[in-house]
């Protein structure tokens, strides 16, 4: 703040306005540049596994008590797909302006009552026959 009103006052000469923001300048380099050094630090602590050293690895000194962990990741991972059977469908009968579906079996069946697959039923409105033992819609 104090720089910012000598440079807006007219009365300060330039060379002095100079002189003044560069030994400030060179203060506050002295104060920062300390701090931007990180502490020396000793190479080792780390075991390398592999045959061929890729990368170095710097850092602190392990502590002798450590646990050691080994840790294995597989590049691969296989992936084993075994193929599934197609279920059966499962056939009704429905009666032309019936409400339900039947098995073979039922006594609400003819020879000439209409076959389709469960679902269909299911989809075109039929219920469930009380009477025989129809199967469930999945």
């Amino acid at each position: 703040m104090g720089l910012y009103v000598m440079w807006t006052d007219m009365r300060w000469p330039r060379m002095i306005k100079t002189a003044v923001s560069a030994a400030a300048a060179l203060v506050l380099v002295a104060i920062l540049i300390p701090m931007t050094n990180p502490p020396e630090r000793e190479i080792g602590g780390v075991y390398l596994v592999d045959e061929e050293v890729e990368i170095g690895v710097y850092g602190p000194e392990a502590p002798a008590d450590r646990e050691v962990i080994e840790i294995y990741a597989p590049r691969y991972t296989a992936v084993i797909l075994e193929p599934t059977a197609t279920p059966e469908p499962v056939i009704v009968y429905c009666n032309n302006g019936g409400r339900y579906y039947h098995t073979e079996d039922c006594k609400y069946v003819n020879d000439d009552t209409p076959y389709v697959k469960l679902n269909k039923a299911v989809e075109a409105g039929y219920t469930k026959c009380a009477e025989c033992d129809a199967p469930e819609a999945y």
